[in-house]
């Protein structure tokens, strides 16, 4: 979770410095308010085509 966490971090820093609003799509949540956790515990396509492809 902490690589989310960070990104989370990093995409509010880009918003506040930029005045653009960032969206997590994968979850439905926006990037200030949105809760970092949830994000990690939802997989993305990416996680799911590696895991799948990986053994």
């Amino acid at each position: 979770m902490a690589v989310t966490e960070l990104a989370y971090r990093i995409a509010c820093i880009v918003e506040e410095e930029t005045g653009l609003t960032g969206h997590d799509f994968e979850v439905e949540q926006p990037n200030r308010t949105g809760d970092p956790v949830r994000a990690a515990a939802r997989p993305s396509g990416a996680s799911d085509w590696a895991q799948q492809h990986s053994t």
